[in-house]
């Protein structure tokens, strides 16, 4: 059996579009784990409909306590032998679960990520079927590359996850969860034969983050350095470029003044940079002018717009 597990937060606008689409699975032998995690409008009712059309799915109520809590918590309740991550903001195609399940002779199996917006896809992650072993497995997650970041569009064998939960953090949980989990796996498939469909939402979650970014970012990122370099003889250099350049470019963001600025964030960036520069100057996946200017970032100063910035004396 395979468990679903939703987390729930004020998510009536869309959930219906969701429970609809786990609903009308051609695979059948599966039960919805649906985490509300205080919900104030209609959710709950709009659970409870599904729940009376349809015993195999759940619902649990829980005191606001964040996503991370919901999916941990909808774990500890979860009774199939493969566990599976949705949004209750997102969709997934009819054969979703049955394709997955189809290939659950590994660890892991990963299926395409649609992104969309205004109903239109904007990209897609993956283009052909792969087999994989872990340490490629781990440089496509760490690059960004064919394997989306987050815990959705993935089954899980439960055995793989054992004890690992998501860290209680407001941001980056997910990548270190499936770091933690991929980390543990052997064989991990990849295929384009269905997919996650990830509805680009302006009050949620993600867009929240992008407007004020919170310095659980720069605690994850290096978590994720330190695992680079403890495994460094099996990382590709991007893997490393990547993680940091992620954070630089929310520093980009603030100084441009197209997110939030946050004094703490700047500070404990430019620590981040200073602990990682002379593996940044070694890396060969960071071009020359990057390491000029993450080093300089060290310094308090960055260049944005064809000009020097002190960050230091910024707000």
């Amino acid at each position: 059996m395979i468990s679903v597990i939703i987390p729930i937060y004020n998510s009536g606008k869309d959930l219906e579009r969701l429970l609809k689409s786990l609903k009308n699975q051609s695979f059948s032998d599966y039960e919805v784990i649906m985490i509300d995690d205080g919900s104030c409008d209609n959710s709950a009712e709009i659970c409870e409909n599904f729940l009376q059309e349809d015993n195999r799915f759940k619902y649990f109520y829980q005191d606001n306590g964040g996503v991370s809590v919901a999916r941990n918590n909808g774990m500890k309740k979860a009774k199939g032998e493969f566990i599976t991550f949705l949004d209750a903001d997102d969709e997934i195609d009819s054969n979703y679960l049955d394709v997955l399940f189809e290939r659950s002779d590994a660890d892991i199996v990963v299926c395409d990520v649609v992104v969309e917006a205004d109903g239109k896809e904007r990209r897609h992650f993956i283009d052909e079927e792969l087999n994989l072993n872990k340490d490629e497995a781990i440089d496509l997650l760490l690059k960004r590359e064919v394997i989306n970041s987050g815990p959705c569009a993935k089954l899980f064998k439960r055995e793989i996850i054992g004890e690992i939960e998501f860290p209680l953090m407001k941001t980056y949980e997910d990548i270190l969860f499936v770091l933690d989990v991929f980390s543990k796996a052997s064989f991990v498939k990849v295929t384009p034969e269905t997919r996650y469909h990830y509805i680009e939402n302006t009050q949620g979650a993600m867009s929240k983050m992008l407007k004020a970014p919170s310095t659980d970012i720069i605690v994850a990122s290096q978590k994720i350095l330190d695992y680079i370099n403890k495994t460094k003889e099996y990382r590709a250099p991007e893997c490393f470029y990547v993680t940091l350049s992620h954070v630089f470019q929310y520093v980009l963001s603030m100084v441009n003044g197209e997110c939030e600025y946050s004094k703490d964030f700047i500070t404990k960036s430019k620590t981040l940079f200073r602990k990682s520069l002379v593996d940044i100057l070694k890396c060969s996946a960071v071009s020359k002018k990057e390491k000029l200017v993450f080093a300089l970032y060290t310094t308090g100063f960055i260049y944005t717009d064809k000009k020097w910035i002190c960050v230091n004396k910024k707000r």
